[in-house]
């Protein structure tokens, strides 16, 4: 009979690295919201499972706009806020398997 001692037991976890931050190539003005492009970017290929897309309206905060992270093979979001006469600006981050993100993308 295999006898197996709690203490005995080693849980190893791979640190995969904080992942490089997007950068956002464009933001299409649709008739209802915008479109938001950003790159796939290689180095982020072992590093990120996926996406998350924050929105800021005028001097406000940054607000994450996906509920679920957005899968890492996905380059493009559609924002379909009614725009007014605020500025609204976009960042982009990736996150890792830790829940670990990036440092904000450039607006």
């Amino acid at each position: 009979m295999l006898k197996v001692i709690l203490s005995d037991i080693i849980t190893v976890r791979k640190d995969v690295g904080r992942p490089v931050a997007p950068f956002l190539m464009e933001v299409m003005q649709e008739k209802i919201g915008n479109l938001i492009f950003w790159n796939l970017s290689a180095e982020n290929a072992n590093v990120a499972i996926g996406y998350n897309v924050c929105r800021k309206i005028g001097v406000g905060n940054y607000e994450k706009l996906n509920s679920v992270l957005l899968p890492i093979n996905m380059n493009s979001y559609r924002d379909s806020i009614e725009v007014g006469s605020l500025p609204i600006t976009y960042k982009i981050t990736a996150e890792n398997i830790q829940g670990i993100e990036s440092e904000f993308s450039n607006e």
